[in-house]
């Protein structure tokens, strides 16, 4: 082979290495382009769970807010509400499974026994706020104490509500057939967007 075939020879082979490193710079700019696809993804995606979980804790908080003010209301009801002379009495007016009575001085909305553990392992508040429960068994915020409950939003949750059960509490050096009430309140809210639910309990002693 002469030395002019292989000049002629060396444009053509400059040419196709030029090619080839056109298309490996394609190839990375490929992966390149992908890679960071991938990583914007990841980091909408773990932007969107952290909004989630901020809204999420904070629903929370507001549903235990407002379940703990609704502990105060029930706590006013048993006190000096519409009906607290009824309470005075108590466990007269408490029934089981809770009372489900219109909203009067001798109501016994929301009023329970508590269950026989042996028998039913669901407490009596578990029961009245069960969805399942076609009665409604609870008392709503305000509705023995003439208190209003301002729900703010377009999407504001619905009025908390509470139970109160009336447990005997027999003290020591007492006659035992006349014992003492101790009260438990339960009280549930719902937090703005309803996929966050607050239940809080206080103890009462007559």
């Amino acid at each position: 082979m002469s030395s002019l075939d292989l000049r002629r020879r060396r444009p053509a082979d400059r040419r196709r290495g030029a090619q080839s490193q056109r298309g490996a710079t394609l190839v990375v700019a490929l992966v390149m382009l992908t890679l960071l696809s991938l990583l914007g993804a990841t980091v909408a995606r773990i932007a969107l769970y952290d909004t989630l979980g901020t809204r999420g804790a904070r629903d929370h908080e507001i549903a235990f807010e407002a379940a703990d003010a609704t502990l105060r209301d029930a706590e006013v009801d048993l006190r000096t509400g519409t009906r607290s002379a009824m309470l005075a009495n108590a466990p007269l007016g408490f029934v089981n499974g809770c009372g489900t009575g219109a909203v009067s001085a001798t109501s016994n909305l929301g009023l329970c026994l508590p269950v026989d553990p042996t028998t039913n392992t669901q407490p009596a508040w578990e029961t009245a706020f069960s969805a399942a429960n076609a009665n409604v068994a609870y008392v709503t915020y305000g509705a023995f104490t003439g208190r209003t409950w301002v729900a703010a939003g377009a999407n504001a949750a619905p009025a908390p509500h509470y139970v109160i059960e009336a447990l005997p509490f027999p003290m020591p050096g007492t006659d035992a057939s006349a014992p003492r009430m101790m009260f438990r309140i339960t009280a549930e809210a719902l937090g703005p967007a309803q996929n966050q639910r607050s239940a809080v309990q206080s103890i009462v002693l007559q």
